[in-house]
């Protein structure tokens, strides 16, 4: 659909495709934001770092300073597995962090969330005429996948 959009150039106009890639792009900001990414600040903001050098904490360091708690999940990020999902979640909190300063994040919680539903059902047809009789039976299975969620302190560590 949307290569049949881009490539309309015979019975469209100029305008009209530019358009076109207006709605594209909006729809692909809809579709991106659905990730959803929040912090809270509740120490001081430094200037930002590089998400690649901040480190990851389980334990605290010996002397640092809180920066923001950062929530996120990985909605939206098109990964597969339990360890690609909380991969994109840890991702997008770095992001975060390193906007706001952080050399490290300490890691608070990690859940996830999502549903899986289970149905079942059977059916019984009789008909008339030719005499039919028709059974069945259905099962199935269906979730929206699993989602990683990740809520981490943005930290400046001085001292580890």
């Amino acid at each position: 659909m949307i290569r049949k959009l881009l490539n309309r150039r015979v019975s469209m106009g100029q305008s009209q495709r530019k358009a076109n890639i207006a709605l594209l792009a909006v729809l692909a900001a809809t579709i991106l934001s659905a990730c959803s990414t929040a912090h809270v600040v509740v120490g001081q903001v430094r200037p930002a770092t590089n998400p690649d050098s901040i480190k990851t904490y389980l334990n605290p360091p010996k002397k640092f300073d809180v920066i923001a708690v950062i929530t996120t999940d990985s909605n939206a990020s098109f990964r597969f597995g339990a360890q690609g999902k909380v991969n994109a979640a840890m991702g997008r909190a770095r992001k975060d962090a390193a906007k706001l300063g952080a050399n490290g994040l300490l890691l608070q919680e990690l859940g996830e969330s999502g549903s899986v539903s289970i149905g079942s059902g059977t059916a019984t047809a009789y008909g008339t005429g030719n005499a039919v009789t028709a059974t069945g039976t259905s099962f199935g299975v269906s979730g929206g996948g699993l989602i990683k969620t990740v809520r981490v302190l943005a930290i400046y560590v001085s001292e580890e």
